[in-house]
């Protein structure tokens, strides 16, 4: 990066995700927006052209599919994250989120239940957390319990009567992933090791300005409220975009014989639905749907494998727990639960040939 050279690493990487590298897709992307028009206008091979119409369509589709799933639980931990700062104080958010484990861990299983902030909101909050000084094994246990363990696609599947029996076990896998993942977090005699190096620094003196100005004034206090919202909500933002660019390209030169559902051997079912879980980064219930709507049934080990590791960890999340947790800390997070689904598979194959 020696054409950077007046910035630190970490406003070095903040340029390539916020600018060079959503500006480099764009270019590559309105290139081939270029190409395909060019090709379906001349007509001078008719399967070239079915073959780029195919792959633009489907990453149109993927991309904004990813994009809009995403944005509005962004927009709902922005509002949560900015409530925490401004509404709660350090010693009000120690008490709840605990450092003793037990506690703190319940604390954070409980938040996940009742805040409806899905799988990207989680970590803007948990972020706002960590800022207000909560321990992190239970931070990390809501961030990553939220999206298994919210109330909000439970009760749409209540209400839909389309609630399985692979739901509830994604349920329980869920819960003890952010559990385990928690415990060993609380292993590290320095936890500030596994936080992001920037993840605990606030929004400069605008915050105090603001909460020099809130102080007795209700109004004044939802200004700022408004205000940090929206500075968190676009901060995450180019990240998603980010994601969503990667995620969609990934998906478009995917072959089709690997999307699930596939119906050959336990490896092939296992393979190909933990990949199409991380590459297609699906919502916490837009996952559940894509197996019910499917016109071709999934096999039991499939659907687990699929659900269990999508509602843990895909693309979209593992870019924006970087925004959070330090590379070692999101790269043991991902062994243990890639670790976790394939396990979960494996059991109930095996069950199953039995």
């Amino acid at each position: 990066m020696g054409y950077l050279p007046n910035l630190s690493r970490s406003e070095k990487a903040s340029k390539w995700i916020n600018v060079i590298l959503p500006m480099s897709l764009a270019g590559g992307l309105a290139l081939i927006g270029i190409l395909a028009r060019t090709i379906n206008t001349l007509g001078t091979n008719e399967v070239l052209t079915a073959a780029v119409a195919d792959y633009t369509h489907r990453f149109a589709a993927e991309f904004e599919r990813i994009f809009l799933e995403a944005v509005p639980f962004l927009l709902l931990g922005a509002l949560a994250a900015s409530v925490v700062e401004h509404y709660f104080s350090t010693a009000e958010v120690e008490k709840i989120f605990s450092k003793r484990l037990i506690p703190g861990i319940a604390a954070g299983l409980l938040t996940g239940v009742i805040l409806p902030v899905g799988e990207g909101g989680s970590i803007l909050l948990a972020r706002a957390l960590l800022r207000k000084g909560a321990a992190l094994p239970s931070t990390v246990v809501m961030m990553l319990a939220a999206p298994a363990l919210n109330v909000l696609p439970l009760a749409i599947l209540l209400g839909s009567g389309g609630v399985s029996a692979v739901f509830w076990l994604r349920i329980g896998i869920g819960a003890v992933f952010a559990i385990i993942f928690g415990i060993l977090l609380s292993l590290e005699n320095q936890p500030e090791r596994l936080i992001h190096v920037n993840s605990l620094h606030r929004h400069g003196a605008g915050i105090a300005q603001f909460k020099e100005a809130v102080s007795g004034n209700n109004q004044n206090r939802s200004n700022a409220v408004a205000v940090t919202t929206a500075k968190e909500f676009l901060e995450f933002t180019p990240y998603v975009i980010v994601a969503a660019l990667i995620a969609a390209i990934l998906q478009t030169i995917l072959p089709v014989s690997w999307i699930p559902p596939v119906q050959g051997g336990l490896a092939g079912q296992i393979g190909s639905s933990g990949l199409w879980a991380l590459l297609s980064s699906q919502s916490n219930l837009g996952d559940i749907l894509t197996v019910q709507n499917s016109a071709i049934s999934w096999p039991v080990v499939s659907q687990a494998v699929f659900l269990t590791l999508g509602i843990m960890l895909d693309a979209k999340l593992v870019v924006l727990y970087l925004r959070v947790l330090s590379r070692k800390a999101v790269f043991y997070m991902t062994v243990l639960a890639i670790g976790a689904a394939v396990l979960t598979g494996l059991v109930i194959g095996i069950q199953g040939m039995r």
